[in-house]
């Protein structure tokens, strides 16, 4: 899945921590790492418990009173 992704154009970074959105006219357009910019037209938060750029995006994460 990595290899395709990537080949069809996405940016996978490993061992990077994103440090801040890049929002142009309220719209996500990229992320700030400590020596890097990443932009593009998707950009996947992908911060796991940490919804430290969820909440600046300003993305609701709901708490489901359901089991599943």
């Amino acid at each position: 899945m990595i290899k395709k992704t990537e080949k069809s154009g996405a940016t996978i970074s490993y061992n990077t921590v994103a440090r801040d959105l890049i929002i142009n006219d309220g719209t996500v357009c990229g992320v700030k790492s400590d020596d890097r910019e990443f932009l593009g037209n998707i950009v996947i938060i992908a911060e796991g418990a940490n919804s430290i750029l969820s909440n600046k995006a300003g993305l609701k994460i709901s708490e489901s009173k359901e089991m599943f």
